[in-house]
Protein backbone atom coordinates (compact mmCIF):
# COMPACT_ATOMS: atom_id res chain seq x y z
CA UNK A 1 0.00 0.00 0.00
CA UNK A 2 2.90 2.54 1.19
CA UNK A 3 4.40 1.54 -2.27
CA UNK A 4 1.34 2.35 -4.47
CA UNK A 5 1.01 6.00 -2.17
CA UNK A 6 4.73 6.84 -3.42
CA UNK A 7 3.25 5.69 -7.37
CA UNK A 8 5.50 2.92 -7.86
CA UNK A 9 3.73 1.13 -10.44
CA UNK A 10 1.84 -2.35 -9.39
CA UNK A 11 3.83 -4.61 -12.08
CA UNK A 12 7.25 -3.47 -10.22
CA UNK A 13 5.47 -4.67 -6.61
CA UNK A 14 4.29 -7.53 -7.85
CA UNK A 15 7.26 -8.44 -9.49
CA UNK A 16 9.25 -8.01 -6.10
CA UNK A 17 7.28 -9.66 -4.23
CA UNK A 18 7.36 -12.76 -5.96
CA UNK A 19 10.58 -12.33 -6.11
CA UNK A 20 10.72 -12.78 -1.86
CA UNK A 21 12.36 -16.12 -0.23
CA UNK A 22 9.04 -17.01 1.29
CA UNK A 23 10.82 -19.33 4.24
CA UNK A 24 13.19 -16.44 5.06
CA UNK A 25 10.33 -14.01 4.87
CA UNK A 26 8.26 -15.88 7.45
CA UNK A 27 11.70 -16.29 9.65
CA UNK A 28 12.27 -12.49 9.23
CA UNK A 29 8.58 -12.14 11.06
CA UNK A 30 9.00 -14.96 13.54
CA UNK A 31 12.46 -13.71 14.88
CA UNK A 32 10.22 -9.93 15.34
CA UNK A 33 7.64 -11.45 17.34
CA UNK A 34 10.33 -13.21 19.41
CA UNK A 35 12.38 -9.93 19.98
CA UNK A 36 9.39 -8.01 20.10
CA UNK A 37 7.48 -10.25 23.05
CA UNK A 38 11.04 -10.01 24.83
CA UNK A 39 10.82 -6.30 25.55
CA UNK A 40 7.20 -6.33 26.93
CA UNK A 41 5.67 -6.87 30.31
CA UNK A 42 2.59 -6.95 30.18
CA UNK A 43 1.19 -10.11 32.04
CA UNK A 44 -2.35 -10.33 29.89
CA UNK A 45 -1.69 -12.97 26.99
CA UNK A 46 -4.86 -10.71 25.02
CA UNK A 47 -2.72 -6.99 25.43
CA UNK A 48 1.22 -8.84 24.70
CA UNK A 49 -0.31 -10.09 21.37
CA UNK A 50 -2.37 -7.25 20.37
CA UNK A 51 0.84 -5.22 21.05
CA UNK A 52 3.33 -7.46 18.80
CA UNK A 53 0.28 -7.65 16.49
CA UNK A 54 -0.14 -3.99 16.18
CA UNK A 55 4.10 -3.46 16.07
CA UNK A 56 4.76 -6.54 12.83
CA UNK A 57 1.56 -4.85 10.90
CA UNK A 58 3.19 -1.27 11.29
CA UNK A 59 6.16 -2.83 9.59
CA UNK A 60 4.55 -4.11 6.72
CA UNK A 61 3.52 -7.95 7.41
CA UNK A 62 0.43 -9.37 6.39
CA UNK A 63 -2.38 -9.75 8.79
CA UNK A 64 -3.49 -13.59 8.33
CA UNK A 65 0.26 -14.04 8.23
CA UNK A 66 0.96 -12.06 11.64
CA UNK A 67 -1.56 -14.47 12.84
CA UNK A 68 -0.75 -17.75 12.08
CA UNK A 69 3.11 -16.82 13.26
CA UNK A 70 1.50 -15.16 16.22
CA UNK A 71 -0.54 -18.03 17.13
CA UNK A 72 2.61 -20.45 16.90
CA UNK A 73 5.41 -18.40 17.93
CA UNK A 74 3.63 -17.58 21.45
CA UNK A 75 1.89 -21.00 22.15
Amino acid sequence: YALRQKKVASEHIQKALNQLNTEQYEQTLATLIKEKAKTLTDEDDYQRKNKIYRFVLSRGFEPELISRLLHFELS
